[in-house]
């Protein structure tokens, strides 16, 4: 991917300079007590992985592998002229999400987040054949690379899902994601003429409909089309309101969770973590006061959602159908997250062949549940009849109305005719640039061209008075 990218950004007269983040890792910046073993590329990773939580760790800073790049890439800026035109910098890999959202504070809208997905079975064949690891070092990596428990391990999979582009690599070819890397940058260069596709557009309404939500956990939203794109439903996980549909912020009515003011799916584990303890100690004489919440938390018993008061996005999204009469039977569903194992069973029985999800979803057990109905993209068969579940690819929600918009960032907007009515397919520049100055010296500089405009004003009333 990086060589493709490499070849693309050329094309567009930039260079590309490549930073990995492991390479911070490898370099004395602090004297680490964890020493890199070469014996092989398994405990080569594993030893990568224990200096990276160390220096997060005694650092205190689970961003600061993404400072380190930052401050080379400053490093590189000539100190008379600070602004590096053409230049643009590659990072691998990043590992964190506070990583992502310090780059984001950092470079603003010119920071591109671009998630790569392969197959857990392309991962596991790449691990045994390329670096000649046992299938239990497969296992071992695989899992402990996706994200560790401890605060200051490495978290891949929480921060997988905050790309603004999502890639999909398809075995060995190479062409497809070429093609993806290059219509991307089409449309962050405005070159020709763009347009969504049925997976982003689906995404983006489900993304649109999940703001619509205040639940206290997490804000989902989901939609299904139909096989030509239209909207057949959407859905967001809210409390249900009396006689259909869900609480709106202008009903007349409103008993939402944050109105109610707690969480009844927490409220009601508590009560039953504390009955369940009473009734042990009773019966055992035994002390167990020190067993509290926090200390089981990851436990499939504290992630137990059956309590919670709202109707889950891609329930309301199915209700929402029926509701109207619309037939969910061969439809695709685009979600924000991965459904749980309820929904998957009624995403199942209400007929939908494929599901489309963003942000994975750890706690559900459809995978485990629903094994005889669900297929994943890397078991899955061009014959099967199973509900196909498969990550989104494409541009993401946040990106969509950037970059698939007629106008820009500004509101100005962007002419693809010319005064004959041609279609003008002339690239119109880049669409997200790196905010140089801050809104300070933007307001210095208004305020500078206001005082030569009074200025200049006065001059003329001058001149006109000596007349």
């Amino acid at each position: 991917v990086s060589q493709m990218l490499k070849y693309e950004m050329e094309a567009r007269h930039y260079t590309l300079d490549e930073i990995r983040l492991s390479k911070f890792l490898e370099r004395g910046y602090i004297c680490y007590q964890t020493p890199i073993c070469n014996n092989n590329e398994h405990d080569r990773l594993n030893s990568l992985m224990d200096r990276g939580n160390e220096l997060r760790n005694l650092s205190g800073s689970n961003e600061i592998l993404a400072l380190l790049a930052s401050a080379e890439i400053n490093s590189k800026r000539p100190e008379e002229m600070p602004f590096l035109s053409g230049s643009s910098f590659l990072l691998r890999q990043l590992k964190h999400p506070d990583e992502v959202l310090w780059l984001r504070k950092i470079y603003g809208s010119a920071f591109h987040l671009i998630g790569v997905y392969s197959s857990e079975t392309s991962r596991r064949n790449n691990l045994n054949r390329h670096c000649g690891m046992n299938s239990e070092q497969v296992q071992q990596v695989i899992e402990r690379d996706e994200g560790e428990e401890e605060e200051y391990g490495q978290k891949l999979r929480d921060t997988f899902y905050l790309a603004d582009f999502f890639i999909e690599e398809v075995g060995d070819g190479q062409e497809v994601v070429a093609n993806q890397l290059k219509r991307y940058l089409n449309l962050l260069f405005a070159e020709g003429m763009v347009s969504p596709t049925k997976d982003e557009y689906g995404m983006q309404l489900a993304y649109t409909a999940a703001l619509r939500s205040t639940d206290l956990a997490r804000q989902v939203g989901a939609a299904i089309l139909n096989s030509y794109g239209e909207v057949v439903s959407i859905g967001a996980n809210e409390v249900p309101a009396p006689g259909g549909g869900q609480y709106w912020g202008d009903s007349g009515e409103d008993h939402r969770d944050f109105k109610e003011g707690y969480d009844s799916n927490v409220k009601k584990i508590r009560e039953i973590l504390s009955e369940l303890l009473s009734i042990i100690e009773k019966e055992y004489e035994t002390e167990l006061s020190e067993i509290t919440p926090s200390k089981l938390k990851g436990t499939q018993f504290m992630n137990i959602t059956e309590y919670g008061r709202s109707v889950h996005a891609e329930m309301e999204a199915l209700l929402s159908a029926g509701r109207i009469g619309s037939s969910t039977k061969g439809c695709i569903l685009y979600t924000t997250t991965f459904p749980c194992h309820n929904c998957a069973k009624h995403i199942v029985g209400a007929g939908i062949k494929r599901v489309v999800y963003i942000e994975p979803y750890p706690k559900s057990l459809a995978k485990d549940l629903h094994h005889d109905a669900i297929v994943f993209p890397e078991n899955d068969n061009a014959n099967s009849s199973k509900v196909r579940f498969e990550p989104f690819v494409g541009v993401a929600p946040k990106k969509y109305w950037i970059l698939f918009s007629n106008q820009s960032v500004e509101g100005e907007k962007l002419e693809r005719k010319d005064k004959e009515g041609n279609f003008v397919n002339a690239p119109l520049g880049l669409r997200l640039k790196a905010p140089s100055f801050t809104y300070i010296d933007r307001e210095l500089s208004a305020a500078g061209a206001i005082r030569t405009v009074l200025e200049n004003w006065t001059l003329d009333n001058e001149k006109e008075e000596d007349k």
